[in-house]
């Protein structure tokens, strides 16, 4: 009697068991994605804040060369027209920032938001409209972060610089003179180098040329933005709760009080 040999199957797999196992595969990444990204962002905003605390220290160390004084957010003078305080070189150096001649905005090593791609970006087009080679890292700051000048705007009087030759004016604070330090805003993720009020409501859609404007709020966090108080401690908000927190962005005006006149620009 013949023996009738067991059949075997191949060892490749069907069509259809690929099919079902790419399927799975798939589903997986589309339920992993997202989770993955938001744990991404979230290690970026830690690194962010840091990076925001540093600033801090930095302008504490600057009061200290000058009366109490933190930089000038904004200074316009008859020697060195306009600057903001992110091209302020004395508080530059205080963040260790390599200087770049061709633009005293773009900052380079380890102090910018690494989520503000849009701020690379924008250095290298700088860079280039300069015709100078990158620096790999570099970031145009006013891209990253912006300082609360809300008090630019209804009615503020910045101070006057009266003695010669620098007369100008300029928006500066003594932090140690400010009713809540710890409930005013100081620094905030942006992409401007200045921040309003008025200004950070439903303008930022992403790190995209769209979402330039004047004294805008970054909220790319995870759809928060961190910012950085005046005593110092850095916090997380999400556009809502920002705006809805009008006291937060209130500083005092400190116009009348006696100015040093030896301001780095």
């Amino acid at each position: 009697m013949a023996i009738q040999q067991p059949t075997t199957r191949p060892n490749a797999f069907t069509l259809i068991e690929l099919l079902v196992v790419i399927s799975i595969i798939a589903l997986l990444i589309a339920i992993l994605l997202p989770a993955l990204t938001s744990a991404r962002e979230a290690a970026r905003a830690s690194v962010c804040k840091s990076y925001m605390k540093q600033l801090g220290i930095a302008d504490a160390t600057y009061a200290v060369d000058y009366d109490g004084f933190y930089t000038p957010i904004w200074r316009t003078d008859s020697v060195h027209g306009s600057t903001h305080w992110l091209q302020n070189l004395d508080f530059r150096d205080r963040v260790q920032i390599q200087e770049i001649v061709t633009n005293r905005a773009i900052w380079t090593g380890d102090t910018m938001c690494p989520s503000a791609t849009l701020a690379e970006e924008e250095a290298v087009v700088r860079f280039n409209a300069a015709s100078v080679p990158p620096v790999p890292g570099a970031k145009f700051a006013p891209y990253s972060y912006g300082s609360n000048a809300t008090e630019l705007t209804g009615g503020f009087l910045p101070t006057v610089i009266t003695s010669p030759p620098i007369n100008g004016t300029e928006l500066i604070y003594r932090p140690e003179e400010l009713p809540a330090p710890s409930d005013t805003l100081h620094v905030a993720d942006a992409l401007d180098w200045r921040v309003r009020h008025g200004n950070s409501s439903g303008n930022y859609v992403g790190e995209v040329a769209a979402s330039v404007s004047n004294a805008n709020v970054a909220y790319r966090h995870n759809g928060s933005a961190n910012l950085l108080a005046y005593d110092g401690h850095v916090e997380a908000a999400n556009e809502q709760d920002l705006i809805a927190d009008r006291d937060f962005w209130n500083v005092v005006d400190n116009a009348s009080i006696p100015q040093l006149n030896t301001f780095v620009p």
